[in-house]
């Protein structure tokens, strides 16, 4: 995967200024109560229709904006998806503040909230690194097929997961870098303010498509499938 092609390309488009001016709105708009989550999944089919021009190789891979109500509904059902693949989480933090609530105050209670929680507090990250990871390769299964379901096949995804672990941790370092620089760049004022929401998902689309080229479950793991249930070919 190229990282600093995942930053450049963008300027590459004639029509770059426009389409991220238009992505701006959107991401811009997604903080408005209610209105927001329509605004939001604008942008996030957008970033669908990204990762999937990036696998199909287009050389100008930043999508038009031709088709929003198609955006929309692409970008629904990954928000829906996001939700659920959230659910376990907020229902571990639910569980862990009700837990604190019940061993109390006092130097006894906080000493054993403090150990309760940095307990507790690894196996939140692994799952949401994990969770992450599964829904990258969601998200790069459903830029193909549009259905919602590839989200929830958690074996085959898993699949991928095991045999591209590598890969997968490359892509894990370069998008955890790709925050980092967002996050510098809003510290800049104006400029910066209006830039980082208008490029973190050119650059996490495009290299989530860079990801997407080596990666698949319905494509890879039908043709091992195919390949193990083949009959020996005979002497002609």
């Amino acid at each position: 995967m190229d990282f600093g092609y995942s930053l450049s390309y963008v300027f590459e488009d004639e029509r770059w200024i426009s389409k991220l001016a238009m992505l701006l709105l959107f991401t811009l708009l997604s903080a408005v109560p209610l209105l927001g989550l329509l605004a939001l999944a604008v942008a996030l089919g957008y970033l669908v229709e990204l990762v999937g021009n990036v696998r199909t190789g287009f050389v100008r891979p930043l999508p038009e904006w031709d088709n929003i109500e198609e955006k929309f509904r692409l970008g629904g059902y990954l928000l829906i998806a996001w939700f659920i693949y959230h659910i376990p989480f907020v229902l571990f933090n639910a569980g862990t503040s009700w837990l604190f609530g019940v061993v109390g105050g006092g130097f006894l209670g906080d000493a054993t909230t403090l150990v309760i929680a940095c307990c507790l507090l690894p196996f939140s990250l692994i799952y949401i690194l994990a969770a992450w990871c599964l829904f990258a390769v969601g998200v790069i299964e459903y830029s193909d097929t549009g259905q919602i379901g590839v989200f929830f096949r958690f074996t085959e995804l898993l699949w991928v997961l095991r045999r591209y672990s590598s890969l997968t941790i490359q892509w894990v370092i370069m998008a955890f870098f790709i925050n980092v620089l967002l996050a510098l760049l809003a510290l800049i004022p104006c400029l910066g303010w209006i830039a980082a929401p208008a490029l973190a998902i050119p650059w996490q689309g495009h290299l989530l498509g860079q990801y997407a080229r080596h990666v698949g479950v319905d494509s890879d793991r039908r043709k091992d499938k195919v390949r193990r249930k083949s009959p020996p070919k005979g002497p002609r």
